[in-house]
């Protein structure tokens, strides 16, 4: 984990219910960005790569076209990421039990 220095890591738990309820994919990587994020755009190398692997679901917040090189879907009305309880983007949740990385932060404050 000390290679992912500029990212916040959080925990958080959830339920193969909680999943199915909230439509999501029970496994693989849930990546969240929007175009109007200057480092959400940077990272779609990155996303595109991870999608390659056929691991990754995007959801993007405020443009239908964005990432242009990666499969996504809209999330129009933040449905998901209410659910998800998203508050900063790029968001990265893999798996189940979501370890998050979330963000551009300084080291440790």
């Amino acid at each position: 984990m000390a290679s992912i220095d500029c990212f916040a890591l959080c925990s958080q738990r959830w339920n193969i219910w909680e999943l199915l309820l909230m439509n999501l994919p029970d496994s693989g990587l849930i990546a969240v960005v929007k175009r109007d994020c200057q480092t959400c755009e940077m990272t779609e190398p990155v996303l595109a790569a991870l999608a390659d692997s056929g691991a990754l679901t995007v959801y993007t917040q405020d443009d239908p076209a964005f990432p242009e090189s990666v499969p996504h879907e809209f999330d129009e009305m933040l449905d998901i990421s209410h659910k998800l309880k998203i508050e900063v983007v790029p968001t990265v949740n893999a798996g189940v039990n979501f370890h998050r990385l979330a963000g551009a932060t300084m080291r440790r404050w």
